[in-house]
């Protein structure tokens, strides 16, 4: 299989080209980013629960433009609170992306993440209200980008549960559905 970075490079290289294709600046300049607590199978590697969700397995944190085409990702077990893992995937964007200034998040994302993100990498957090009418099911349109990205993610079989024994292999499935959904739209 092809190492990680590899399939980066090319989500990386189908998302401008997408980007460029809608007429936009192929570098994002916002992303959005949540989690997805997913169950693992009987013989998947490390995993973790889910206290909120009441899930055994892995989450995966992304980021995604404001296209909802995939920027970066991290899987790891559910047990790391959102905050304490979106560190990680800040800092891996930081090291692969250029132009980035906002990422929205929602209210798992609060606390002192906002302010370290802000000192360590320069990026401002802004948190997505609340759904404020729940009979309704209004959700934050910055917040629907990245949900949209999951339903497409759950649309391939390989990802509904998580199947992978290593976390680095689960990363890579979740570029290559990426890469297929940005393929679909070129």
């Amino acid at each position: 299989m092809a190492d990680n970075d590899d399939l980066l490079h090319i989500n990386d290289m189908l998302r401008e080209d997408v980007r460029r294709k809608d007429k936009r600046n192929s570098q994002c300049s916002a992303v959005i980013i949540d989690s997805q607590s997913v169950k693992t199978t009987r013989k998947g590697g490390f995993s973790g629960t889910d206290g909120n969700k009441k899930i055994k397995g892995r989450k995966r944190h992304i980021t995604v433009d404001t296209m909802g085409n995939i920027v970066n990702n991290i899987v790891h077990p559910a047990n790391f609170h959102d905050s304490k893992a979106a560190y990680l995937v800040i800092k891996d964007l930081r090291e692969n992306q250029h132009g980035i200034k906002v990422i929205y998040a929602d209210g798992g994302y609060k606390g002192e993440l906002i302010g370290n993100t802000k000192k360590e990498f320069g990026y401002e957090i802004i948190i997505s209200p609340k759904i404020k009418d729940e009979a309704k099911g209004k959700v934050s349109p910055k917040r629907w980008v990245v949900e949209r990205t999951f339903s497409w993610l759950e649309n391939f079989r390989r990802l509904s549960k998580d199947f992978e024994f290593l976390l680095q292999s689960s990363q890579a499935m979740i570029y290559l559905a990426s890469i297929k959904l940005l393929l679909n739209k070129i």
